[in-house]
């Protein structure tokens, strides 16, 4: 899956959240498979987007090519109409091994070990 919820209410992302609102039951249809690039349909734009989006104070276009930069207001609207209390993601380099962010409900959790020689990654928190 591109996204899994646990106990009910932390869902776990490698990247983030589309530009649009999403329900989980649309994630849920995702079928993995190569990303497609360019996003040209909402489908792609979703893919896209839970593979390579980032937590940013504002929301806008990602300086990574794909994705999106999503907001602490879309992280609140997403889990709240989708009934969950926090949101895990591992897509960036952390050099504690995590970060909370959007006032504590995102935290990326970094997990390569020895990425660049100095993180502290595979933290479990």
């Amino acid at each position: 899956p591109l996204g899994y919820v646990i106990g009910g209410s932390v869902f776990v992302v490698h990247g983030g959240l589309p530009s649009f609102p999403v329900h989980l039951r649309d994630i849920e249809k995702l079928r993995r498979g190569p990303v497609p690039h360019p996003g040209v349909s909402r489908r792609d734009q979703l893919v896209q987007a839970l593979l390579w989006s980032d937590p940013k104070e504002t929301s806008g276009e990602s300086d990574r090519g794909m994705g999106w930069h999503f907001s602490p207001k879309m992280t609140k609207k997403f889990l709240e109409q989708n009934r969950l209390k926090h949101l895990v993601r591992s897509h960036e380099c952390i050099e504690s091994g995590y970060y909370m962010t959007h006032g504590g409900m995102v935290t990326t959790v970094f997990s390569a070990s020895n990425y660049n020689q100095s993180n502290n990654a595979s933290v479990v928190f």
